[in-house]
């Protein structure tokens, strides 16, 4: 993203069968880093100053941890290719990468079926909408309001205490 657009947008299956979700991860993090190579780049032709690593969030730690030490493992020795790229561009300061706590990640909104207080987090933090709040109704029965109905309340509290 660059000032609210995308610059980039892809959704497409893996052309490997990882062995491990640290491998399947790591390839969709080359992919992503290429990406942001690529956006880099773009944005320095269009005269545009990029400052700093661009960072990549993932909930993976032994990916962050394939990503950032040096060298390879007998684990990390078959899928070292997909690896090589994102941490070629982590050593150049490309790139830098932040593991997030997976009650954090909203991407995984999109992977895998979350608890339902969960689902409600990253959904309102994904739509942009404020937490849920609950009120009392005329009848002293407690109601629950979501997005547009939390602003609304939020506008009319406001305009009652002018």
């Amino acid at each position: 993203m660059r000032l609210n657009a995308a610059l980039f947008w892809k959704a497409l299956k893996l052309k490997i069968v990882p062995d491990s979700t640290c491998e399947a991860e790591t390839a969709v993090g080359s992919k992503a880093a290429k990406a942001t190579a690529a956006a880099r780049i773009t944005l320095t032709a269009l005269h545009r100053s990029v400052y700093g690593s661009t960072m990549v969030l993932i909930d993976n730690k032994a990916m962050h941890d394939v990503i950032t030490k040096p060298g390879q493992t007998a684990r990390t020795n078959h899928f070292e290719r997909a690896t090589m790229v994102i941490k070629w561009l982590f050593m150049h300061l490309v790139v830098k990468t932040y593991v997030i706590l997976t009650k954090y990640m909203v991407a995984d909104i999109f992977t895998k079926a979350l608890p339902p207080e969960t689902f409600l987090r990253l959904r309102d933090r994904l739509m942009n909408i404020k937490p849920t709040t609950t009120v009392q109704d005329s009848d002293g029965n407690k109601v629950t309001l979501h997005g547009k109905a939390v602003r609304l309340w939020a506008k009319l509290i406001d305009a009652a205490r002018m």
